[in-house]
């Protein structure tokens, strides 16, 4: 049985682009990317939308053959791996191995990994959004880069709590940190925040026994129109560019960013 698993390289605040969709921070230092090769080994199939799709498929013609021995195993991974791609505007895909779906159904997702002798690793903040509201995510792991940008892409959705076990820990030279979490999937997410959790504690403090209605607890699981997923986040338009020349001035891998 596979895993649902996702990595992404984001800030300290966070953040996978800042507010102008630069991503320059998430460059990784050769040390970096090749424990994030290794890392990412165990998954034989990466699921992306259209966006990050046309970003990472810089992968299948850049000629690697001057680059670092860390990017060099990282385009054959790549080129390697069956892809998926979610997406109700292209025509159609022009890399190996992948495959075209026009709508993103979690539950047929899920059902993939678990028929999956291998792990399935999800790229991008806003599909991955709707995997982790369906509850369908088994691991979370992160490149924590050391700098704060103030804004941008959010590496996770906002209004969703996930109960989680650390499950590896790493510190770079360069003072990346990389964490990988297991998610607890015994329960569906749950919506709110600090604020919430404080606002309970005063009613309890005050003697109030009964829970106040709240519809946003409600978690939705229905199918999601690829595209949807795709362009929600208008942050992500932003961290990835329409043409080839932005794909090749930095082809990334959910946050590693090939140099050429």
């Amino acid at each position: 049985m596979g895993r649902l698993v996702s990595f992404i390289t984001t800030s300290l605040d966070g953040y996978v682009n800042d507010v102008e969709g630069r991503f320059d921070f998430a460059t990784p230092s050769d040390e970096v990317h090749a424990f994030v090769n290794e890392h990412l080994a165990g998954a034989r199939t990466e699921v992306y939308g259209r966006r990050l799709y046309e970003t990472m498929k810089v992968w299948e013609t850049w000629d690697v053959s001057d680059e670092p021995e860390s990017v060099r195993e990282f385009s054959e991974f790549w080129k390697g791996i069956d892809k998926v791609v979610y997406s109700t505007t292209l025509e159609s895909v022009d890399t190996s191995r992948t495959r075209l779906e026009r709508r993103f159904d979690p539950v047929a997702l899920r059902a993939f990994a678990d028929a999956s002798e291998h792990d399935v690793s999800i790229g991008g903040p806003t599909l991955l959004a709707e995997a982790l509201r369906a509850g369908i995510v088994d691991e979370l792991s992160f490149a924590i880069a050391p700098v704060v940008i103030g804004g941008g892409t959010r590496a996770l959705p906002e209004g969703i709590r996930l109960d989680l076990e650390l499950t590896d820990e790493h510190r770079f030279e360069n003072g990346t940190v990389f964490v990988a979490y297991r998610v607890r999937r015994g329960a569906p997410p749950r919506l709110g925040g600090g604020a919430v959790a404080l606002a309970r504690r005063g009613r309890e403090q005050a003697g109030h026994d009964d829970e106040p209605e709240d519809d946003e607890q409600r978690v939705e699981q229905p199918e999601v129109l690829a595209e949807e997923a795709d362009e929600r986040g208008t942050g992500e338009e932003r961290a990835v560019a329409d043409d080839r020349d932005r794909a090749h001035a930095g082809g990334r891998v959910h946050g590693i960013v090939g140099r050429g």
